[in-house]
């Protein structure tokens, strides 16, 4: 049983593109590592979600 969980979703370098336009959050790989050192701290799970396209045009792409 999951007690608590840390889900983390589409945290990825494609996001940096210059597609995407001007970052609203530029602080937020620095709050994330806050959370995360936390959660790890607490022992809580910790889940990442990251899309990843088959299509080599995409951003998401490996």
């Amino acid at each position: 049983m999951i007690d608590k969980a840390l889900l983390l979703i589409d945290v990825q370098q494609a996001f940096n593109d210059p597609k995407w336009g001007p970052r609203n959050n530029p602080t937020a790989e620095e709050k994330m590592q806050q959370i995360l050192t936390e959660c790890r701290k607490n022992h809580w799970t910790i889940i990442h979600v990251q899309h990843v396209s088959q299509s080599p045009d995409s951003v998401f792409y490996e």
